[in-house]
């Protein structure tokens, strides 16, 4: 039996140690402008023009951040989604996600074409600021980086 837990064990640990971590390496930056800290994986890079943009080394596509004026939360969110609408016009869909992270209020949207796919998301930073992260891109190409992109969204932390 102990010889059995010691297999079980070493193999456990030689998974960890072995196995690449997703997620626990990366980088920060601080976009100050939101009032937030954004993580994102160590093999994306952030460039900063009038914009912020968050790529992957490959530059696929872009993940864009940007201050949305307007009076109050629901305007926002609002904003966006008329934005997506006339980017989209076949897609009737108008699911709205609601999440809390690290304390911020988040919405999230989604809307695609037959070659295209978006994904926006809207949220109250606590220096009041309404900020908008999204990404258009390729179907297939959006698909390929959805998990880094729910992972940047649910590490975003206040400044």
């Amino acid at each position: 039996m102990k010889a059995i837990l010691r297999i079980l064990f070493t193999g456990f640990c030689s998974i960890l140690i072995l196995s690449p971590t997703a997620y626990s390496q990366g980088n920060t930056h601080n976009f100050d402008e939101g009032g937030l800290i954004i993580w994102y994986p160590s093999n994306w890079k952030i460039t900063e023009h009038q914009l912020h943009f968050l790529m992957p080394n490959t530059e696929e596509l872009s993940v864009q951040l940007e201050i949305v004026e307007a009076p109050d939360f629901d305007a926002a969110v609002k904003i966006s989604t008329i934005e997506l609408k006339a980017m989209f016009p076949n897609d009737m869909s108008s699911d709205i996600t609601e999440t809390v992270v690290n304390g911020m209020q988040v919405r999230g949207m989604q809307k695609s074409s037959e070659k295209r796919r978006a994904k926006y998301f809207v949220l109250q930073s606590p220096s009041g600021k309404y900020v908008k992260i999204y990404c258009i891109a390729a179907k297939d190409i959006l698909t390929k980086y959805e998990a880094d992109i729910d992972k940047i969204i649910e590490n975003l932390k206040p400044l």
